[in-house]
């Protein structure tokens, strides 16, 4: 698991956008985040949050679909490999 992780999971189940983080990390500035799951981000939080954002969301239009794509993909392969 990365520091700062976005579960394409979670995304998929909570409809969050790109703009909800960059709403987010414009309005509250903080050092430090403990997460529910991982080790807590300590002294870089709001800028390991904000890499992982740019990560997850690298369209212009901030859409996470590629990436769930990629890894609901991923994840079927590796279930189909099972049987």
């Amino acid at each position: 698991m990365n520091p700062a992780n976005i579960s394409p999971l979670w995304l998929g189940a909570t409809g969050t956008k790109a703009d909800d983080f960059q709403r987010l990390l414009k309005t509250i500035k903080f050092k430090h985040l403990i997460t529910a799951h991982g080790e807590p981000l300590k002294d870089t939080a709001s800028e390991q949050v904000a890499e992982t954002v740019n990560r997850v969301f690298p369209d212009s239009d901030h859409s996470p679909k590629s990436f769930i794509s990629s890894i609901s993909n991923k994840i079927m392969g590796y279930f189909r490999s099972l049987f």
